[in-house]
């Protein structure tokens, strides 16, 4: 192409970036960056004829990143770059858009559909080895909230199929202790006795076996937020229960936790925030849970770990959850 169109294609690219800056960007500064470019685009159009022939042995992609090398600079004359903070919440605006655009609670898929996500061989590998165990999977919508809806959907499928009503009247029982320990942990009753009762209502259905009815309510945003908002309640009232067992750990988490009740309020009960090991460890204990994570990831060991209250011997996981990196879902053993 002649000189002048790429002069032309590189003022159109440059304009689009622009148009992303109008986010971060003052008005006035906008017609400033508008000027550098139509300026910029000027010169390349003028001078850019013998100097581009004479780089014709540069290829196109060195050519495009001077421009835009060139273009920064220019703007970092006249232009306030945005703040860490601004790109942080656009890029957390960028994930909660794509994560709104997935299923709540998906169908369940065999387990070697992750072999087409993954050309790793590593992760290949254990993908194989799981499927030896385990026959299929149930993704999770990936919004930081993954961790208790897995939770959630395991609880409510599995207490059809492990020991049938025994482990749903075990559960209940739990639930009934927690409404009065919920209260002497500071958490007001008008807050999350909708929930618990609601949760209480699941758990009685799902000894009818009707999983279409439960995955309506896993699927409904505003009901199953309702019931991770409790299941985060316990998880934290459990912490705080234990807080000298689970302090030291906390005042090393990110370094700005100055105590359990601040640990809880940042990294706990806000929904949408991410749940690791500690989670996973106060949930299982206050639900008295057995829960089994396998770990896929790209370190070459393979891994799971089973979180439950000492002294359970249970071989048998209630809930099963596939952890990569930041997500879980749940998983299903084979027959």
């Amino acid at each position: 192409r002649s000189c002048g169109t790429r002069a032309s294609s590189f003022v159109c690219a440059i304009a689009t970036s622009t148009a992303r800056a109008q986010r971060f960007a003052p008005t006035a500064q906008l017609k400033c960056i508008r000027s550098s470019v139509v300026g910029f685009g000027a010169r390349l159009d003028k001078e850019g004829r013998s100097r581009w022939k004479a780089r014709s042995h540069e290829s196109w992609t060195n050519r495009r990143a001077h421009v835009q090398r060139s273009f920064v600079v220019e703007m970092e004359e006249g232009y306030e770059r945005p703040k860490d903070e601004d790109i942080l919440e656009q890029e957390e605006n960028i994930r909660s858009e794509v994560a709104a655009s997935s299923c709540l609670v998906g169908d369940q898929e065999p387990l070697n559909v992750l072999l087409e996500e993954y050309s790793n061989p590593v992760l290949q590998k254990k993908i194989v080895e799981l499927s030896q165990n385990y026959r299929c999977i149930r993704r999770i919508r990936g919004d930081g909230n993954c961790f208790y809806r897995a939770c959630l959907c395991g609880l409510l499928e599995r207490k059809k199929t492990l020991d049938g009503d025994r482990k749903v009247e075990e559960c209940l029982a739990i639930l009934a202790e927690w409404k009065n320990k919920l209260v002497e942990a500071g958490f007001q009753l008008l807050v999350f006795e909708d929930a618990m009762d609601m949760l209480v209502e699941q758990l009685e259905q799902s000894k009818g076996g009707d999983l279409e009815a439960t995955l309506s309510i896993l699927r409904d945003s505003i009901i199953s937020n309702f019931l991770i908002m409790l299941l985060r309640m316990i998880t934290a009232a459990h912490l705080k229960q234990r807080s000298e067992h689970f302090e030291p750990f906390v005042l090393n988490y990110g370094g700005d936790c100055e105590s359990m009740q601040d640990f809880c309020e940042k990294y706990v009960l806000p929904m949408g925030v991410e749940s690791d090991h500690m989670h996973a460890v106060a949930f299982a204990e206050a639900m008295r849970l057995h829960i089994r994570i396998e770990y896929l990831d790209r370190s070459e060991a393979s891994a799971q770990h089973d979180f439950k209250l000492e002294g359970n011997d249970s071989s048998s996981p209630d809930i099963m959850l596939l952890y990569r990196p930041g997500h879980y879902d749940v998983i299903y053993r084979k027959a």
